[in-house]
């Protein structure tokens, strides 16, 4: 279950969390299973980040950094990821149906097992490990 605090942090914005992360280093954002749903998330730090289960559908991604984040068995569906940084995350059983990815996105070293891409536009992502 999500700390509460942190999902307060995250839709806050992207200062919010850069205060954060620089009051509290080393710590990991918890917000596995956040309802997140519709959230304006561009440009903020969840590197790291445990998003495992969380409800990201129509969120706000673009510019956001996810690198190294625990996304799996997460709701990514009609999620806009524009120049968004997923390098090294786990999406392992996300479901990103008509997520779109097409614009610069980093999935270099990405786990994307069993996740749904129905209708995800990979277009322009960078799929190199």
């Amino acid at each position: 279950m999500a700390d509460s605090e942190h999902v307060r942090i995250v839709k806050s914005g992207a200062e919010a969390v850069k205060r954060w992360r620089k009051q509290n280093p080393g710590v990991r954002l918890d917000l596995a299973e956040a309802n997140l749903r519709g959230a304006d998330l561009s440009e903020v730090d969840l590197g790291d980040a445990d998003l495992t289960g969380a409800d990201l559908a129509d969120a706000f991604l673009a510019g956001a950094y996810l690198g190294g984040a625990n996304l799996s068995n997460s709701n990514l569906t009609n999620v806009d990821m524009a120049i968004a940084d997923l390098g090294g995350a786990n999406l392992s059983g996300a479901d990103l149906t008509g997520a779109d990815l097409s614009m610069g996105v980093n999935l270099s070293d990405a786990d994307v097992s069993g996740a749904n891409l129905t209708g995800a536009d990979l277009s322009g992502a960078d799929l190199n490990n």
